[in-house]
């Protein structure tokens, strides 16, 4: 059985009020047509298929259409919520869905759904807060004690005879966030170790935006495309698993949307303008030699078709000093805030609470 484990699509994102979704439009027919040229059996979806929880009428079109055109191709669907899908609405008709093969897990549950091919048995967990935990196992004391207790039930119902994938959405430690990971570190989960994952034969994860191997068999995927300026240098790849053989193949995506960042006086931003086509290029510009007035705005808007930011030297240093403190993730913020004012270390109690209040912020914000 050949699976494409794919994440965080995040259908109808805004990239500095940008819409992307004509580049979303054309990631989706690339997959489908790797489907068709790859033999794939199956495509994992772990997360974030949407960027809200209310979408707009144009990214639900895209994602009916795009479930359409995968299930023409010839390919099973298995799906879970992230932290930015609505779980009720997408999970919505999911029974009926079945009978195209398309399977959705929107809230936890226990025990955990369970998918069966002939080669495999796939488990699908999709996001949770902590009171979900909670309400689940009444004897959990935190979400790494829930996690554990919800993933040794699906470790028990593993068969020794089949390939056993979990699907999750989630942030493990040891992942390396991005800046277009700052609102999904926020928004949530407490870092879970990356042991309680092992003993799947692979394990597909979604909520970090950059693909990335955190054990043997235990992966991000990453986004599609890139979703910020910090990912300019980034390969985006979708791992392509094949039950039988147990090995991992890399399919490299095409670059739908390019971004690139350039820096310079601002004779030397105007030059770089002529010597290379950004006629499809979203740019960042940063000026080394005075602020972004609105001549300088002028200029160099004439200059690059797609400019998202022009930054100046003031902007710059600003954001040096601000950047290092802005990337950090929200425990890490806390530990030294507590650090400055106490002089100690926050206890385990006091972070479990703090991203439990966390949680329940971005709940009441979507």
């Amino acid at each position: 059985m050949r699976i494409l484990h794919t994440s965080d699509w995040h259908l109808g994102l805004d990239l500095c009020q940008i819409s992307l979704l004509e580049y979303q439009r054309a990631w989706a027919d690339w997959l489908c047509e790797t489907i068709q040229q790859k033999n794939i059996d199956a495509v994992l979806i772990c997360g974030d298929v949407f960027d809200r929880a209310v979408s707009s009428p144009e990214a639900i079109r895209l994602y009916s259409a795009s479930l359409e055109k995968i299930h023409q191709a010839g390919a099973a669907v298995l799906m879970i919520a992230g932290n930015h899908d609505g779980a009720a609405r997408l999970a919505a008709c999911a029974p009926l869905l079945e009978n195209s093969q398309i399977y959705i897990a929107g809230q936890l549950e226990h025990p955990v759904k369970i998918v069966e091919f002939p080669q495999a048995r796939f488990f699908l967990l999709p996001y949770f807060a902590a009171d979900r935990v909670k309400a689940l196992f009444p004897d959990a004391t935190g979400m790494v004690d829930g996690t554990q207790m919800i993933l040794e039930s699906c470790k028990a119902a593993c068969l020794p005879n089949k390939k056993n994938i979990l699907l999750a959405h989630c942030f493990v430690a040891g992942g390396q966030a991005g800046e277009s990971d700052r609102a999904a570190v926020v928004g949530g989960s407490a870092e879970l170790p990356v042991q309680l994952f092992e003993d799947f034969d692979y394990v597909a994860l979604g909520h970090i935006h950059r693909p990335q191997k955190l054990g043997e068999n235990i992966r991000y995927c990453g986004t599609p495309m890139k979703y910020s300026f910090s990912e300019q240098s980034q390969t985006k790849t979708v791992p392509l698993y094949d039950t039988e053989s147990g090995e991992v193949e890399l399919v490299e995506i095409p670059e739908f949307v390019s971004l690139k960042v350039l820096t310079g006086d601002l004779e030397q931003l105007l030059q770089q303008s002529q010597q290379q086509d950004y006629e499809n290029v979203f740019v960042k510009l940063v000026r080394t030699d005075g602020i972004a007035d609105l001549n300088t705005q002028t200029q160099l808007r004439q200059a690059f078709p797609k400019v998202l930011q022009i930054e100046g030297r003031s902007a710059v240093t600003e954001q040096q000093e601000m950047g290092a403190i802005e990337s950090l993730p929200p425990l890490e913020l806390l530990r030294m805030f507590y650090q400055e004012r106490t002089g100690q270390e926050p206890k385990p109690e006091l972070e479990e609470w703090f991203l439990e209040m966390l949680e329940q912020k971005e709940e009441m914000e979507q």
